[in-house]
């Protein structure tokens, strides 16, 4: 499953799989629409694309291949920003999507006063000449952990923040940032 959740820099779906993969773009998936998408003009490309994989695949691989498509897919990359306490990124294709605790939301929009939704079909099956997706990784774990510590020092750098090199451990599947420095809590959620 690719989750895409940013500013749209493509018009369509399709536009979106090709700049990722140019093969994703030959393989039969299914589209979900999410919720919000269609309300928000920049954003209307907010979706979950699904694949069938040619075989199994770890959730940890797939979570690698799509961490380093956000860092090589110039347009994806461009996205990248830092979390609000300045040490960890947020990225436009989630690399959490494919864990096997992550839940994943399908119902549509619930609109109020009678307004109509801006996606007639959020749920698309999209058959195309593969049945099936076969993935290679060529990076290892190291070099894109490298390359997200590139990215969170240039992005620091651009907002004056000193060099810092976070530290993470895994918590429950979770990605958590040891050394987050001072941050604010601005809200709270439920």
């Amino acid at each position: 499953c690719l989750d895409y959740d940013a500013d749209a820099f493509v018009n369509s779906v399709d536009e979106l799989l090709y700049a990722i993969h140019p093969a994703l773009t030959e393989c039969s998936h299914i589209i979900q629409y999410s919720a919000r998408a269609g309300f928000d003009k920049k954003t209307a490309l907010r979706c979950h694309v699904f694949f069938w994989l040619d075989k199994p695949v770890s959730p940890e691989l797939l979570k690698q291949w799509v961490l380093d498509k956000n860092f090589r897919v110039p347009e994806l990359r461009g996205q990248l920003k830092l979390t609000a306490n300045s040490m960890a990124l947020s990225y436009p294709l989630d690399q959490t999507v494919n864990q096997n605790d992550k839940l994943i939301f399908i119902s549509p929009p619930i609109i109020e006063n009678g307004g109509a939704d801006p996606i007639k079909n959020r749920i698309t099956y999209i058959p195309r000449k593969n049945k099936s997706l076969s993935l290679t990784y060529p990076q290892t774990p190291e070099i894109v952990n490298e390359e997200k510590n590139k990215v969170i020092t240039e992005l620091r750098g651009v907002m004056g923040l000193p060099k810092r090199k976070p530290t993470t451990k895994i918590i429950s599947g979770e990605e958590i940032c040891t050394n987050p420095g001072q941050v604010m809590v601005t809200g709270q959620k439920k």
